[in-house]
């Protein structure tokens, strides 16, 4: 074993060639895992080729998908819009009650 150290092999130009080919092929594979399909949608001929009612089924499904993302994202605002709502009444009362102590207070001197 030698302490130097060592010499790397020149590469030639179609070995280079390879390996850039290779990190292009491997970046777009990554690419493509990472990108999620954004059309869900059956095409209107389909029905014909599925056996029984699967189509029918897989739209009704989505149907339903859509109606739940709305409700939840409404129930999911609702809940903000509340929770923001009680802190700036609690707010005003806190003030209120302040002002309404003080007041008090000071008739009584």
């Amino acid at each position: 074993m030698s302490s130097g150290p060592h010499h790397q092999v020149p590469l030639t130009q179609a070995q280079m060639a390879q390996q850039q080919q290779q990190a292009a092929m491997q970046f777009e594979t990554a690419k493509r895992r990472s990108r999620k399909p954004t059309d869900k949608n059956l095409p209107d001929g389909i029905d014909d080729c599925v056996v029984n009612d699967v189509a029918q089924r897989y739209r009704e499904l989505r149907d339903f998908e859509r109606r739940l993302d709305a409700t939840m994202t409404r129930k999911r605002l609702d809940i903000v819009d509340a929770v923001t709502r009680s802190s700036k009444v609690r707010a005003i009362e806190i003030v209120y009650i302040r002002a309404a102590l003080c007041a008090s207070l000071t008739t009584r001197l």
